[in-house]
C-alpha cells in the first residue's frame, strides 16, 4: 500500500505542476489581454476622433459644393437652354470684350489699326444690338439696325426680338 501512496502523490505533485504552469500560463493571458484591450480602446478611440473630423470635412465638402453650383447657376453662359440666355447679364465685362473681339478677327481675318483709325472716328460709336431670337450680337455703327443689316452678315432687319 505504502507503493499506492507513492504513486498516488507523484501523480498529485505531477497534476499540481501541470496546474502551476496552468495558472502561470493564463496570467500570461490575462496580461497580454489587458494590453491589447487597451491598445484597441485607444485605436477605437482615434479612429472616433478621425470619424468626427471627417464629418466636419464632409459637411464643409457638401457647403462648398452647394455654394460653387449656386455660382455656377449664376454664370451668364452656361449650358442652360437658350430660351434662357440674358444678354444684359456681361455684356460690359472685359471677358466678353476680349471674347468679341477675338470672334471677329478670327471671322473676318486681321485687322491692322494706327493712330488715323483711331483719330478719324469724330462722333461715331458702335451700337450693340442683341437679337434675342437668334441669339447674334449686331454691332453697327448707326442707330438705324433695321435698313440694312451691317457687313451682310446678321438677321433680317426690322426686328422686334432685338434688344438694344
Amino acid at each position: 500500500m505504502l507503493t499506492l501512496n507513492l504513486i498516488l502523490c507523484a501523480c498529485f505533485m505531477i497534476l499540481m505542476i501541470v496546474n502551476i504552469y496552468g495558472i502561470h500560463r493564463n496570467k500570461k493571458r490575462e496580461q497580454e489581454n489587458t494590453i491589447i484591450g487597451a491598445s484597441l480602446e485607444h485605436i477605437v478611440c482615434d479612429t472616433q476622433d478621425q470619424l468626427l473630423k471627417n464629418q466636419k470635412l464632409i459637411e464643409k465638402a457638401k457647403s462648398d459644393v452647394s455654394r460653387a453650383q449656386a455660382l455656377l447657376r449664376d454664370l451668364p453662359f452656361d449650358s442652360a437652354p437658350q430660351e434662357s440666355f440674358d444678354p444684359t447679364r456681361e455684356i460690359d465685362s472685359p471677358a466678353m470684350l476680349s471674347t468679341l473681339l477675338t470672334v471677329l478677327v478670327k471671322k473676318y481675318g486681321a485687322a491692322r489699326l494706327g493712330m488715323a483709325d483711331f483719330s478719324s472716328l469724330d462722333d461715331e460709336y458702335i451700337s450693340v444690338y442683341i437679337d434675342t431670337k437668334t441669339q447674334e450680337i449686331i454691332l453697327a455703327i448707326s442707330s438705324d439696325v433695321g435698313s440694312e443689316p451691317p457687313l451682310g452678315v446678321f438677321g433680317s432687319g426690322n426686328s422686334d426680338d432685338t434688344f438694344h
